[in-house]
């Protein structure tokens, strides 16, 4: 029986070809874990930090700093903007799970319907021209057609599928970009008169 050791073999998962992409295994951490080889920064006296949740779907609500009352921001400002920016980012992570979750072109399970029909109706008629052995030869080319565009309908399919990808929205790039556009609009509006911005 072979000793399996705790060290790991990463040397197994070399490439061979200089072309492909190396190993990383930080592609397969979640968000949460990612977060925690990311280094915050502190709040500074001209800029709040506010830090993720522990999920990484949203900020914590302890931030809040007793000496921004000198400026203007108080408790209550301050965690109505970061519960805003909590609500954008599950608003996006739901908004990326419906697309997930959407069936992908469902007009190709319609059109695979058909071409199920088509057999259906070929293999009846077929089993109708061995059966009943009819003189003339329009049930067999009524088969052959029904085949024919059964055959069609699922190359189309197959090659539908094998083309086209769905394209998801990337979901750390729109959380970023709404969140920078929301901060944007507060720092403009909301927190104009203090010294700081967030």
């Amino acid at each position: 029986r072979r000793r399996v050791h705790g060290e790991s073999n990463l040397r197994s998962v070399q490439m061979t070809s200089s072309n492909k992409a190396n190993f990383n295994p930080d592609m397969f951490l979640t968000r949460a874990e990612r977060l925690k080889h990311i280094n915050i920064p502190d709040t500074t006296d001209d800029r709040i930090i506010v830090r993720p949740n522990n999920e990484a779907m949203g900020f914590k609500y302890n931030c809040y700093v007793p000496s921004l009352e000198n400026n203007g921001i108080t408790k209550d400002l301050f965690d109505q903007t970061v519960r805003e920016c909590t609500k954008i980012c599950e608003f996006v992570w739901r908004k990326k799970k419906l697309e997930e979750n959407a069936e992908y072109m469902p007009v190709l399970k319609y059109i695979l319907f058909v071409a199920i029909f088509f057999v259906v109706v070929s293999f009846l008629l077929l089993t109708i021209l061995i059966y009943a052995r009819p003189k003339d030869d329009d049930l067999l080319i009524v088969a052959i057609i029904c085949i024919v565009l059964a055959g069609t309908l699922t190359m189309f399919v197959i090659i539908k599928s094998m083309l086209s990808k769905p394209e998801f929205i990337n979901l750390e790039a729109e959380i970023y970009t709404r969140l920078r556009a929301y901060l944007t609009q507060q720092n403009n509006s909301v927190y104009t008169l203090s010294l700081i911005h967030i």
